[in-house]
């Protein structure tokens, strides 16, 4: 129920955009990724990750904006299974190294700080929801086999989507710094730094680990932006 609520959202503040008489303002950010799959704030091991997308704003005022985009990013972390043992005797270890390529929609809020002594470079302090799209997830794998003190180490990869969502919903908190442009193409220079939380486990775990536990995936992004 919940990721229709969070595409209701979404649509709601395209159909804001497309019909409000502001001044809105566009633009495209790049940046990376840091994730880590997580149980009650424990860090399981993380990987950095990729991100590209669009921006869209619609200032409500001098301090409050309404902000969207459209990213492509990865999220990707490392899960640990426990050790198994085969019905050989042998006891195999598995590393998990996962990355989820996703289409994501945004819906923020945008307040920015009332501090004087630093004018118009006051960041903002951004908040809203999310809902992303697995594109793809994929599973590189390392894992140790060991038999009778003879241990062999293999690696590979795998196409993992039948264990993940399709979707992947979630809130979202950060800083934005703006910069005014003088000359250029751009107007603007944006400095994003978020930290995006999943509701639910975006992936059964227990296929490549063994344990019942399904973790919660978090990530933190750092994007340079330009506004037209």
């Amino acid at each position: 129920m919940h990721k229709i609520r969070l595409l209701s959202v979404c649509v709601c503040l395209c159909s804001l955009f497309a019909h409000s008489t502001c001044a809105q303002e566009f633009g495209v950010r790049t940046g990376a990724t840091f994730s880590f799959f997580t149980n009650d704030f424990i860090m399981k091991g993380g990987n950095p990750g990729l991100l590209v997308g669009g921006i869209v704003s619609l200032p409500l005022s001098d301090a409050i904006h309404i902000t969207g985009g459209l990213d492509y990013s990865q999220l990707s972390g490392q899960i640990d299974g426990s050790p198994q043992v085969t019905s050989g005797g042998a006891i195999l270890t598995r590393e998990s190294n996962i990355t989820i390529h996703m289409l994501e929609a945004s819906a923020l809020g945008a307040y920015q700080l009332p501090l004087s002594f630093l004018g118009e470079a006051s960041p903002f302090i951004t908040g809203g929801l999310s809902i992303g799209y697995n594109l793809g997830t994929w599973d590189y794998f390392h894992v140790q086999h060991s038999l009778n003190q003879e241990i062999t180490t293999y690696t590979g990869n795998e196409n993992i989507k039948s264990y993940a969502s399709n979707w992947l919903p979630a809130w979202n908190i950060g800083l934005r710094f703006v910069t005014p442009l003088e000359e250029g193409l751009f107007s603007k220079m944006l400095i994003d730094i978020r930290m995006r939380s999943s509701f639910d486990p975006p992936i059964n775990t227990y296929p490549l680990t063994g344990s019942p536990e399904l973790p919660g995936i978090r990530s933190i992004s750092f994007s340079l932006g330009f506004m037209f």
